[in-house]
């Protein structure tokens, strides 16, 4: 399996992270499943061809101490959602959770998201949606 985060890198560069930030609790999870089929059709995936894993990071609340994330499969060539879900991290329940820094918060929620697949949600998805 290749990865190649090009035509993700190329989208964001194009964010300002000013515009980010937000002390607004209603702006965590204000994304909608067809707000993620609208994203999914701006990226140029550069020609690639078949499907692809993109996780729309919706935002990290310090109050919940959660990281919201849109999980999608992606037909490259169409431009088209195939599944997405939003899926939550969790910090602050584990005694092995990293204890200082954005970056180290942020790699755990990913960890917790990436566990729950593995754990639960894998098999889940196979049933629902075959393969």
């Amino acid at each position: 399996m290749s990865t190649d985060i090009g035509p993700v890198n190329k989208r964001t560069s194009k964010i300002d992270p000013d515009n980010l930030l937000s002390d607004n609790s209603d702006d965590y999870q204000a994304l909608k499943p067809e707000d993620i089929t609208t994203l999914v059709k701006g990226f140029d995936f550069n020609g690639k061809t078949g499907i692809g894993i993109v996780w729309f990071v919706e935002g990290i609340n310090k109050t919940r101490k959660q990281m919201s994330v849109y999980v999608t499969l992606v037909d490259m060539k169409a431009k088209k959602v195939l599944f997405t879900e939003r899926m939550t991290g969790e910090w602050g329940n584990n005694k092995l959770r990293p204890t200082f820094g954005y970056t180290s918060t942020y790699l755990y929620c990913v960890k917790e998201i990436l566990d729950e697949i593995a754990d639960k949600k894998y098999k889940e998805w196979k049933s629902t949606y075959g393969g």
